[in-house]
């Protein structure tokens, strides 16, 4: 029996499941700290311009910008490849349009997302955005991306502020 454990076949086998097996173990932590970083974000948000580009008018709304929704995916789906996405959607207050789409964090950095922002009908507007997430988790700054936006440039950078739970 102990020439078994011997054969150079068993021990390359037995490296080859054990390599093969810390590379899933890997792979599942990093998507559920993904999904860890993911669950910080839920909740209501609200829009606010930046007034010089180097601080946000916490003071007032942006115009027009209704509350916007953040709901990361279920718990049960932590360890999936897409736990590092969530569900937004949200409201234009000024012409009561109704927007949605994914916001995607970058799973190699947890400070960068993109989003897509996609307009229910009768409306085919659509428009990405970059996003830095700031160190505490509460505030969210928008960079449109004009070239990914069916109207062009008509968005302005602005941030979106994270609203306290009144609990």
């Amino acid at each position: 029996m102990s020439n078994f454990w011997e054969d150079p076949r068993v021990t390359a086998a037995l490296g080859l499941f054990i390599g093969l097996l810390a590379n899933k173990v890997t792979e599942y932590w990093a998507r559920f700290r993904s999904y860890l970083v993911a669950r910080k974000l839920k909740g209501k948000w609200t829009a606010h311009n930046m007034m010089d580009g180097r601080h946000v008018d916490r003071q007032t709304r942006m115009h027009g910008a209704g509350l916007t929704e953040i709901k990361p995916r279920s718990w049960w789906k932590a360890c999936c490849s897409d736990s590092h996405v969530l569900d937004v959607s949200g409201e234009d207050t000024s012409d009561g349009r109704h927007h949605g789409g994914p916001l995607v964090i970058d799973p190699v950095c947890s400070c960068f997302a993109t989003r897509i922002v996609l307009y229910s009908a009768p409306y085919d507007e659509i428009s990405e955005q970059r996003i830095v997430i700031s160190p505490d988790r509460k505030t969210l700054y928008v960079f449109p991306v004009a070239t990914v936006a069916t109207l062009g440039p008509g968005y302005r950078i602005h941030a979106l502020c994270k609203q306290e739970d009144p609990t």
